[in-house]
């Protein structure tokens, strides 16, 4: 098994080179993973996704932030600041959201986008909360993002 994820290590190294915790780089290789076998046509187009995010600095600094308040409690109004903060930078800089023209893979891959999308919910709910506020502001502005309600 292990020789099916010779892929992601330089991803992963390259996360870590940029000063991303463990933890993190750890859920990322777990949503490679669930990525690769759970929606493989998708694969391809979301390991491109996440260089090309890797190549922003503001994403990069959000990312950190993001991580970072899995700290706080859970009714910190930080968290829809920050999530309010992200979605403004994929606003402004919508390639970071990646080819909108292949999301027709993950929406007839439901149930496969809300186990990789909420994988983890239980362990980090502070990023599940950013995450939710982040897709309703980007949904607000008209963004095509899957609901959860519509898995």
């Amino acid at each position: 098994m292990q020789n099916r994820f010779k892929t992601y290590p330089p991803i992963l190294d390259r996360m870590s080179a940029l000063g991303f915790g463990p933890d993190y780089v750890a859920a990322q290789r777990e949503a490679l993973v669930l990525t690769r076998e759970m929606v493989p046509e998708g694969f391809d187009n979301f390991l491109a996704q996440l260089e090309h995010r890797l190549e922003d600095p503001g994403y990069i600094d959000l990312t950190k932030r993001a991580a970072e308040a899995e700290i706080w409690q859970p009714d910190d109004p930080r968290i829809e600041e920050l999530a309010a903060a992200i979605a403004d930078h994929y606003l402004a800089n919508p390639t970071l959201l990646g080819d909108l023209t292949r999301a027709h893979i993950w929406t007839n891959a439901s149930t496969q986008h809300r186990l990789i999308n909420n994988h983890r919910q239980d362990q980090a709910p502070i990023s599940a909360r950013l995450t939710a506020f982040t897709e309703t502001k980007l949904r607000s502005a008209g963004m095509q993002i899957p609901r959860p309600d519509s898995y």
